[in-house]
């Protein structure tokens, strides 16, 4: 994993310095204009003058006709700034490129708006929002929303795309999730929220793809039968979540909040809490919380709490579900259900005993004899232990999480040797961002830790840490926004 981070840092560093280079002849762009309307020569003649404009002369400047000037940008690198207002696509595809249907980028380019509560690009429910192309493309300050059938919302044709401080919600089409990273793209987001989707989930990536998601928000997405698994994110390459939080997703097979197949998925700092597997008439349901099948998983200072799973035949493990198996570090593993197929509660089901889960030490786990660990067990309670939760609420940091009461079993345990990130350096701020100082907490929340925001936004290393207050103003209402909740219960369902 230190070679994939580093080869990520290395891209994003050349793109900076590529990006930085074409700066000074770039252009900047500023949308006058709600209106769809393409540039003023839809066959490109015209459309490398620097200029927006929908007709020669008029001054009125669109946001598809900034993207068609910023495609011919040479080098790329051209800012688009969008105002206030609600952007939809009104074009029908009619395959003549970018002059129609979804946005489509092709170029370095950078889309800035005021806010996600004040700048939304509509996709009208007719196709993807945005489909993106080529290396060092950034969404800044924007809430995306209504993708349609066979496109989702963002689709990374294989791409480098980021994602700052957006709100990507309400996708109802069939055929691609909110966001859907194929080929080997890189996708990064921070500070987002990816909610409410209800054809096809969250975030889905390819074998060959690379996501890295930090201090965000991944709720209330449905994922049905056409991509049955993962309601929350569907993983088969690699995959650095971190200091996220991932709730109330529901699929209709397994891995409620995340599906990880064959490739290496690692999680830091996240709270994974009330997500549902097994809804629909898929043979298996397992992993309400997390589902890794053939794959690397690995999980340091997560709680898992609260995940529900329906099962038809075999044995599910309600909060993790792995095969052949995981790394679980100073973890939480508390509180999850497992019920038949008429839902009614079965009983606790943090895990499966046949699948046995590697420990790295310092975990609880509530239904202690669901679960078979092997490795460093050594401060891994050998019965039953409710962790003592306090409800699922905004604790300080990005988005809704489960910390732990004041005086529950998981506070300061852990000693500073073993507080450690993936790569044995200090593991030095919790899920919200706020500092771990002396003995760490399991799990994913120290109680007691002091605020420590990372002065760089878009820094989110796994080594530096990250966090910021709720700036897009949707997570807070989301803590209690929804009526979905698992099967069974525990001390920290609201």
């Amino acid at each position: 994993m230190r070679s994939i981070a580093a080869s990520r840092v290395a891209g994003l560093a050349l793109t900076a310095l590529v990006l930085a280079g074409a700066a000074a002849a770039a252009p900047t762009f500023t949308v006058n204009s709600t209106v769809d309307a393409p540039g003023a020569d839809t066959m490109g003649a015209s459309l490398s003058d620097g200029v927006c404009e929908t007709q020669h002369g008029n001054g009125i400047c669109t946001l598809r006709a900034a993207i068609m000037e910023s495609n011919h940008v040479p080098g790329g690198g051209a800012t688009i700034v969008l105002p206030q207002g609600v952007y939809r696509i009104e074009i029908a595809s009619a395959g003549h490129g970018d002059a129609d249907g979804s946005f489509d980028i092709v170029a370095p380019m950078r889309i800035v708006g005021e806010g996600p509560s004040a700048t939304i690009v509509d996709g009208n429910d007719a196709d993807a929002v945005f489909t993106v192309q080529g290396g060092g493309v950034v969404l800044q300050d924007l809430t995306v929303r209504r993708g349609g059938n066979f496109g989702g919302m963002i689709v990374n044709f294989g791409g480098e795309l980021t994602l700052e401080n957006d709100a990507l919600v309400e996708a109802s089409g069939s055929g691609n999730r909110a966001i859907d990273n194929s080929g080997p793209g890189l996708l990064s987001l921070s500070h987002c929220i990816v909610a409410r989707n209800t054809m096809e989930g969250g975030i889905e990536s390819s074998v060959s793809g690379t996501v890295h998601i930090a201090d965000s928000l991944i709720a209330d997405n449905v994922v049905k039968p056409l991509k049955h698994e993962g309601g929350g994110v569907y993983n088969p390459g690699t995959m650095t979540i971190e200091r996220t939080s991932i709730l109330r997703n529901t699929s209709d097979g397994p891995g409620g909040g995340i599906f990880s197949g064959s490739g290496d998925l690692l999680l830091v700092n996240d709270t994974i809490a009330r997500n549902q597997s097994g809804q629909g008439l898929e043979p298996a349901g397992g992993g309400g919380g997390v589902d890794s099948e053939g794959g690397s998983a690995r999980l340091y200072n997560v709680t898992i709490a609260d995940n529900g799973a329906i099962r038809y035949a075999a044995p599910s493990g309600a909060g993790i579900q792995t095969t052949p198996t995981a790394f679980l570090r100073n973890s939480i593993l508390a509180g999850n259900f497992v019920g038949y197929v008429d839902e009614v509660d079965e009983g606790p089901s943090d895990c499966l005993e046949s699948q046995p889960l590697v420990s790295g030490d310092y975990d609880l786990i509530g239904a202690r004899a669901t679960c078979s660990l092997t490795g460093d067990t050594d401060h891994v309670n050998a019965s039953d232990l409710d962790p003592g939760l306090d409800p699922l609420g905004m604790n300080g940091g990005f988005a809704p999480d489960l910390r732990s009461s004041t005086f529950g079993p998981t506070t300061e345990v852990i000693p500073p040797a073993s507080c450690v990130d993936p790569f044995g350096a200090p593991l030095t701020v919790d899920g919200r961002g706020n500092a771990r100082v002396g003995a760490c907490d399991i799990g994913a929340d120290q109680l007691f830790g002091a605020y420590a925001p990372s002065p760089i936004l878009g820094a989110e290393l796994i080594r530096n840490g990250g966090a910021a207050g709720n700036e897009l103003g949707l997570a807070a209402g989301d803590a209690a926004g929804s009526a979905t909740r698992p099967i069974g219960s525990s001390r920290s369902a609201a």
